[in-house]
């Protein structure tokens, strides 16, 4: 088990620096300084390594989401809260790690899309329905649709990084990302909450 995590923790690293096609698992084998047979041992193959990575990554930004909705009850602190967390979470990824996984692993992106709709949904339309509460969101949002747009524009976010002219990390258009949801959900009451996050 000890081996297995460190092969995530080591391709976590070198997928999010150079993306996942770039990487091949002889590159995993080699900086960890251990045989391929070492490494197929705990991993079948290239696809396998790819989605118990990703699903680890992404259960360590549930918790720490879970973490802040349950302990922040400000619906505009929660959103400020998350951005700083995965913003300093993402700083250092390449965002052609997900356009790679759009354009090359199309069934391990689906993979990824499902887990996400099915486990950050549910906290975004929690988010929205006590902002709404606490009159920092407009009352006439569709919670479904405004939270799958949420997440419609993070998805996307990687993909428009890696084909457009646009120098910027992806932790920083993330932020604007961020800026622009509660601009487009806020009442006047929630801008002025938000206003340090949002100038």
């Amino acid at each position: 088990m000890e081996q297995v995590r460190k092969v995530i923790d080591t391709a976590w690293n070198m997928f999010k620096r150079f993306g996942v096609r770039s990487v091949s698992m002889d590159d995993v084998a080699r900086e960890m300084s251990i045989s391929k047979k070492t490494l197929y041992r705990c991993f079948r193959d290239k696809n396998e390594l790819i989605i118990k990575t990703l699903d680890h990554d992404l259960e360590q930004i549930n918790i720490k989401v879970t973490e802040i909705l349950k302990d922040e009850p400000n619906a505009i602190r929660q959103v400020v809260r998350i951005t700083q967390f995965v913003s300093q979470y993402i700083k250092d990824i390449n965002p052609s790690m997900i356009y790679d996984l759009q354009k090359y692993h199309p069934e391990i992106h689906q993979h990824f899309v499902n887990y996400r709709q099915n486990t950050f949904v549910e906290k975004v339309k929690h988010n929205l329905t006590l902002g709404i509460e606490q009159g920092f969101y407009r009352g006439d949002l569709n919670l479904e649709c405004t939270a799958n747009l949420y997440l419609c524009l993070m998805d996307h976010g990687p993909e428009t990084l890696a084909n457009t002219e646009i120098e910027q990390d992806y932790s920083k258009f993330y932020l604007q990302i961020m800026q622009y949801h509660l601009h487009a959900i806020a009442t006047p009451k929630g801008i002025k909450e938000a206003h340090d996050f949002i100038q």
